[in-house]
Order: structure tokens, then C-alpha cells, then sequence
């Protein structure tokens, strides 16, 4: 997912956008960060019919909240611009095609900071909630074949039971 979200971010603005809180060289000013984070599984959940390995497949959406943050100068219009930008349907579109669907635009916060020399820098930040689908792969076994024996009063017909189940007995 957080793939998907840096290249629908990356048409949003010319200012790289990178992820938050994580190692490496950070760019030069101004840029954006972006973190998913509050995930929340709802309790709902859509399960595949099986198919002939016996694999399942078990779909559910989940809702999250994407935080954009702008470091540099102008912070408050390069934010709105962004938000402006989401709230174009072609960007919608774009978005739900890649599976994201873009639920609310939250308020843009003025955040400036103290840096490491003392000095306060211009930063924003607004919260965007979104919902995507995720699924996974259940192993479910299936049974292949039964063998039964009938007895019918003295008269009995001697066959074996078997339950072979995914290539086992």
C-alpha cells in the first residue's frame, strides 16, 4: 500500500514527498512526508468460494488515516494546493482506480517547529482519511472423496472407508 500511495502522491505536487520517520537523507526544504497510520479492520470480511487447491481467498476493507506533512517555506498554500488537488474528481478517479478511496479531507494545521538551531521553521500538516481493500489467502481443506460401507441386516459387503483430504488419507 505504501507504494501505491507515494506514486498517487507523486502527481499531487513538484516537491518530493517521502515517508516519515524513516532513515536516510532527508531532501532539501521544501518537501512533503506522508505516513499511513491508525489502520482499523472492520468487522466485516468476504470470503471466495474455494477453488480445486482448496485456497480461500478472504477480503475486508480497512480505514486508515494518510498524514501529509510540508516542510518549507508557504507551508498553509502548498498544503491547500495539494488538498485542492484531491478534491478534483479526475483525482478521485485516479485514486479509486488504484484501489484507494479518498474519504475525507481533513483540516490543514499550521505546525511550525524549532529546529536543531533554534530557529522556528514553516510546516503544515492535514490528515486525509482513506479506505483500500486488502486480502489474503486461506488454506481450506477440502474433502476429495468418501468411500462407505453399507450393511444391510446379515448380508454385508466388506468396502473401505477413506476420507482423502488436500492429496491425504
Amino acid at each position: 500500500m505504501l507504494e501505491r500511495l507515494y506514486d498517487l502522491l507523486g502527481d499531487l505536487s513538484d516537491r518530493p514527498f517521502i515517508r516519515a520517520y524513516e532513515n536516510g537523507r532527508e531532501p532539501e526544504k521544501p518537501f512533503f512526508t506522508y505516513e499511513l497510520k491508525f489502520e482499523r479492520t472492520p468487522e466485516h470480511f468476504h470470503y471466495s468460494a474455494v477453488n480445486d487447491e482448496g485456497n480461500q481467498t478472504v477480503k475486508t476493507h480497512i480505514d486508515a488515516v494518510l498524514e501529509l506533512n510540508y516542510f518549507g517555506g508557504n507551508s498553509l498554500q502548498a498544503l491547500r494546493d495539494v488538498c485542492m488537488r484531491l478534491s478534483m474528481q479526475s483525482c478521485r478517479e485516479r485514486w479509486l482506480n488504484d484501489g484507494v478511496a479518498l474519504i475525507r479531507i481533513g483540516r490543514i494545521t499550521h505546525l511550525a517547529f524549532l529546529n536543531e538551531q533554534r530557529e522556528y521553521e514553516d510546516r503544515a500538516m492535514v490528515e486525509l482519511e482513506i479506505r483500500y481493500a486488502a486480502s489474503v489467502q486461506d488454506i481450506v481443506g477440502i474433502i476429495e472423496q468418501v468411500e462407505v460401507t453399507a450393511n444391510i441386516g446379515r448380508a454385508s459387503e466388506k468396502n473401505l472407508i477413506g476420507v482423502n483430504e488436500n492429496g491425504e488419507n
